[in-house]
């Protein structure tokens, strides 16, 4: 059970949800915010801040 607490709180020092996103937004927080997603899908909208990173096809 411990390995998997180690596991989760390494991981979410790393990661973040969409609430966790807004609120460093609004809070001017200092981040980089990576979208993986094809680039059709960022022109069509994306986080103003967000740099966009296509994957390899």
């Amino acid at each position: 059970m411990n390995n998997q607490i180690i596991y989760y709180q390494n991981k979410l020092a790393y990661e973040m949800d969409s609430w966790d996103l807004s609120e460093s937004l609004n809070s001017n927080q200092n981040i980089v915010l990576i979208d993986t997603r094809s680039v059709e899908a960022y022109a069509n909208k994306h986080i103003p801040t967000a740099i966009l990173v296509c994957p390899i096809r």
